[in-house]
């Protein structure tokens, strides 16, 4: 020890004795003394007595206000009892601060007198400069339980504690801040222990005198959460057992009026009320809220809402639950906390979606709901990282046959699938049953968990399922207990006797195989297997001392989200790995889909990526959204899986909307190495993926009727559509397609599929198949781009932004003199930017003359043009060789229009100058042309008659106006343009290019089921298109 350490120690009290304990703590020096300061405001420091602990605190107090001070000369006895009088007083201060005002009443409420808020206010302002010891003595305080910090492990306790603290310190100092409670997001994964975190809360409430209510899904769920919460409350310094109370009194036979009297003192007395997901349990707690703020006007309370995901379940929160919750929500916790392994529906909910309840919280003055920004600031969000025990998805192995991993097929299992007797089962099953048991001699501990039989009541139910499994293995001589848990409670049969449904109706599972373990009969060698379908999906830790999770089945319908599969995963995981080690299991091994296997790491990597940024400093809504930077495509859960993400209808368009991730590689992941397997020597698969590839270079969506006329335009006749139709659904399920909108078939392809083509099933297709091209369409293209005159300049169509081709469109408009024509052709060049016909030809046409030129018709060799003026200087349209593109919407032609623009110097003039352009147009040949395809004449579609549209007498009725050239036929209601184009024998694209340019009609396709009466546009002619409308017939 140096002599400015002897010395401090010499001054303070601290005798040889204790000179060496600092020693044998390897504290030779003041610097090392300081280091040591974390441990010392723990109180724990080697060894010393706390009352030499605190000496040192003193001084180290004091150095830090007196940084320039000679310790030798500056600091004695008498300077170190003045310190130790000074900050004696301070902690007295910050103790009442604690225990008197850091969780008084809000200032929102009447019944309050003036006196004491500005009391608590004023003294809230004095402790401003001492917040540090403020939130250092609440975290000592809470934190003093070795077992709630044993169980935190890796969670950032601290910046969750300080954070909460200092919130309730902002709002005793501004008290006309009365709706800002904070929002707590804490994401952690399946069963890594996140019941800490409410147990942090709970004690942090025991401290600051206000309840903590806390809601959990299913009754059942909040018993066994009670329980563990009360565990905490014991191994505090003071047992608070007795403070910690479940609404429910289904498991501790409680009568109503003790119940009742219970609920109000673990409200009184900062204790915890643990409620389930039911209306009448969420009213009780708001009865409970509002009895306690009888006796403390203005009380606050902290809401943890467990399980945060599965709250919220209908976009208008309309059944009665959410109702229920969103009073409770609207009585204004202080803070407000969403705990669950599975945060994503919530994440981007909390920025995007107003929170009803503050709308009634608003003061005098205010704009009723915090802007997006402020709730953004609102809103904390934290990771709860495992410790080295945990066992993860990533930790999970599906099993094997043959040297390859085995998956089900999406419902592979259900009501029709056996096994011998056992229902719900098939070999993959079996294989998972008998994989469990392979090794009785090296293994103990065996759980099995099958969450595949829905049914309860009916036949082939979970009962007959786990009795059939039993009998099964028994045959074979060997031994298993069986346990049923659903609604009715908990069932158990073992060998060779009845199932028994009351012993343990009211059990917790916990407890139940902690029975079975400590039973001298059975005990660990005596496998066990859990059947169930809901009370296994969420909420409930399947584990005794001594025997967690070694094999998992889960096959769950297609109506499932993807929180729910992950939920239903996760009670195969554990805070267990020594336990697994001791059993002699090197793995747990699982049977379900592939894309149900594979979803968990995907919604994993998104959740710690947005940790990763919000700790890096970006904030909340940016790190959800990557607005600042694209989400890495390992994070990217939205294409791995079919599945809705929550249980609100809709959040998957949402989040693909909101969420910006990068664009998937061209290498293959390992899943997509798996996949690729799968794919290879399957002809069906590799036909239906030729198709997809073909038309994703032209279709961002596709049908069923897409796929068909793509096929019929390759000569493909391998599939028929009842095979493509089941084929899409396994690709759906496989993540190779997904849908884009589910009630009218519509789906989009991922990229780069030529990866899993095999050439021994055809070539990878190039280019979708063109027809009506010219052998030279890139040196046309390029020797057209080339022209250029003395008082010209060319500008290149793809550097222009939105503006200017705003401009160009408007330009063509201006071409307006008798007799000439716009010819519009099409082009398919990667150098040139596309201008949409559509458009092009809405503006046009207002005013001037617009045409399609004929693909197969061999123009001059010379067409001239004139242009007249505009605002932006003359322009000129180049005539391009014409191309049509092959399947594009069913056969419609979706034309482009392309152009390159000449505009003059800024010091020409623009008045009434017209500008010729002679320019040599290339001879459309026929060479190379696969088909002729005759272009189609769009009809008039202005003025459309719209009268009567729910007059009966006029469905099916068509009208015929000469002078526009055209038809309007009215639909009877569910009536298809297919079914209208053979009525008339009219081409069904012709049907679908007019009437798509309708702004009520954009989404119209072949198959669409219209409204009664809808006015239908039907051509009179199709093939003369040398008529040109007189102006301003359009």
């Amino acid at each position: 020890m140096n002599k400015q350490l002897n010395h401090i120690c010499t001054e303070i009290g601290l005798a040889s004795y204790g000179k060496k304990k600092l020693e044998s703590g390897k504290i030779f020096t003041i610097e090392d003394l300081l280091e040591a300061e974390s441990n010392l405001n723990q109180g724990d420091c080697c060894g010393l007595a706390q009352k030499k602990i605190e000496n040192i605190l003193v001084f180290i107090k004091w150095l830090k206000n007196h940084p320039s001070a000679d310790v030798m000369t500056d600091f004695d006895e008498e300077v170190f009892d003045e310190a130790g009088k000074q900050q004696e007083g301070r902690k007295n201060e910050i103790e009442q601060y604690i225990k008197n005002v850091l969780g008084s009443p809000n200032a929102d409420n009447n019944d309050i007198p003036s006196t004491e808020v500005e009391r608590d206010r004023l003294m809230s302002i004095d402790m401003d400069k001492h917040i540090e010891e403020v939130v250092k003595e609440c975290e000592r305080r809470i934190t003093r339980s070795t077992y709630l910090m044993d169980r935190c492990g890796k969670f950032a306790y601290k910046d969750f504690l300080d954070k909460s603290i200092r919130h309730f310190h902002h709002l005793i100092k501004s008290p006309g801040e009365v709706f800002a409670g904070k929002k707590f997001v804490v994401a952690g994964r399946t069963q890594s222990g996140k019941t800490c975190t409410k147990a942090l809360a709970q004690s942090m409430c025991r401290l600051l005198k206000v309840p903590l209510i806390v809601l959990t899904k299913g009754v059942y769920e909040s018993a066994d959460l009670c329980k563990k919460l009360k565990k905490f409350a014991e191994e505090e310094r003071r047992n608070y057992r007795h403070h910690t109370v479940a609404a429910t009194s289904k498991y501790d036979h409680c009568g109503r009026n003790e119940k009742l009297r219970l609920i109000d003192d673990a409200m009184t007395d900062g204790g915890t009320l643990v409620i389930a997901d039911s209306a009448s349990q969420v009213k009780k707690a708001c009865v409970a809220i509002e009895n306690y703020r009888r006796k403390v006007p203005g009380g606050k309370f902290i809401l943890a809402i467990d399980e945060a995901d599965a709250m919220f379940r209908t976009p208008s929160r309309s059944q009665v639950f959410e109702q229920a919750l969103i009073a409770l929500r609207k009585l204004g916790p202080t803070i407000s906390m969403f705990v669950s392994a599975t945060p994503v529906p919530i994440m981007l909910d909390l920025i995007k979606k107003a929170d009803i309840e503050d709308s009634d919280r608003k003061t005098e003055g205010s704009t009723g709901i915090e802007d997006s920004q402020s709730k953004e600031d609102n809103i904390e969000f934290f990771c709860l990282e495992p410790g080295d025990e945990y066992v993860g998805l990533g930790d999970i192995k599906p099993i094997s046959m043959d040297g390859r991993n085995v998956y089900l097929e999406q419902n592979e299992l259900n009501v029709n699938s056996f096994y011998e007797d056992i229902p719900y089962s098939n070999g993959k099953v079996i294989e998972l049953y008998e994989d469990a048991l392979s090794d009785p001699i090296n293994s103990k501990g065996i759980l099995v968990i099958d969450c595949s039989c829905p049914r309860v009541a009916a036949a082939n139910n979970v009962f007959e399922k786990a009795s059939a499994v039993q009998k099964y293995f028994e045959n074979l001589q060997k031994k298993i207990i069986v346990i049923t848990i659903t609604g009715k409670g908990i069932g158990v049969k073992f060998p060779k006797m009845k199932m028994d449904k009351e012993t343990w109706k009211k059990s917790l599972i916990g407890d139940v195989l902690q029975e079975i373990d400590d039973n001298q009969e059975y005990g660990l060698k005596v496998p066990v297997f859990i059947f169930g379908f809901s009370k296994v999906c969420r909420g409930t830790s399947f584990r005794s001392n001594k025997r967690v999770p070694t094999h998992m089945l889960m096959a769950l319908g297609r109506g499932h989200n993807t929180s729910t599969v992950i939920q239903t995963f996760g009670r195969a995981t554990c805070n267990g790995r020594s336990i697994l080690k001791e059993n002699g299991i090197q793995h747990v091994k699982i049977l379900t889909t592939r894309s149900d296997y594979r979803i968990g790491g995907y919604i994993q990597n998104y959740i710690d990526e947005v940790g990763q940024r919000e700790k890096s400093g970006e904030s909340y809504a940016d790190a959800v959204t990557g607005s600042n930077k694209k989400l890495p495509h390992s994070a990217n859960f939205l294409d791995q899986s079919f599945r809705e993400i929550g249980r609100e209808r809709g959040l998957r368009r949402q989040y693909g909307k909101e969420i910006n991730f990068e664009d998937s590689p061209r290498e293959l992941s390992a899943d997509d190495i798996e996949l690729k397997a799968e794919l290879w020597d399957q002809k069906d698969k590799q036909a239906l993926l030729r198709s997809l590839y073909r038309l994703k270079k032209s279709h961002p969506d596709f049908n069923l009727d897409d796929i068909a006329d793509d096929m019929n335009d390759a000569n493909d006749d391998s599939l028929n559509k009842k095979t493509v139709r089941t084929l899409l659904k396994k690709f759906s399920d496989l993540g190779i397609i997904k849908k884009v909108d589910p009630r009218k078939g519509w789906y989009s392809a991922r990229d780069h599929l030529d990866l899993f083509m095999n050439k021994k099933y055809g070539d990878v297709p190039t280019e979708p198949p063109i027809f009506g091209g010219s052998e030279n369409d890139s040196s046309d293209l390029e020797s057209i781009a080339g022209y250029e005159s003395d008082d010209e300049v060319i500008r290149n169509v793809t550097d222009m932004d939105d503006s200017e081709h705003i401009v160009l469109v408007n330009s063509l408009a201006a071409l307006q003199h008798e007799g000439e024509e716009i010819h519009v052709v099409s082009q398919d060049s990667p150098a040139t930017k596309y201008i949409s016909y559509d458009q092009a030809r809405s503006n046009a046409a207002r005013n001037g003359r617009f045409i399609l030129t004929d693909p197969s018709e061999k123009l001059d060799d010379e067409t001239e043009l004139t242009a007249l003026c505009n605002d932006s200087g003359p322009i000129r349209v180049t005539i391009l060789p014409s191309i049509i593109l092959g399947s594009q919407d069913k056969g419609s032609l979706q034309q482009e229009l392309i152009q390159e623009v000449i505009g003059r110097d800024d010091s020409s003039s623009t008045s009434s100058d017209q500008v010729q352009a002679k320019i040599k147009t290339p001879i459309n040949t026929t060479k190379s042309r696969k088909r002729k395809v005759e272009p189609l004449s769009l009809t008039n579609i202005s003025d459309i008659p719209e009268q009567g549209k729910y007059d009966k007498t006029r469905t099916q009725t068509c009208i015929t106006q000469v002078d526009k050239r055209r038809r309007i036929y009215y639909a009877a209601e569910n009536e298809t343009p297919q079914q209208i184009a053979k009525r008339f024998n009219v081409d069904v694209n012709q049907i679908i290019a007019d009437n798509k340019r309708r702004i009520e009609y954009t989404s119209l396709h072949n198959t669409a089921k219209l409204f009664i009466n809808s006015p239908i546009v039907l051509p009179i002619e199709l093939t003369d298109i040398s008529v040109i409308p007189e102006q301003g017939k359009y």
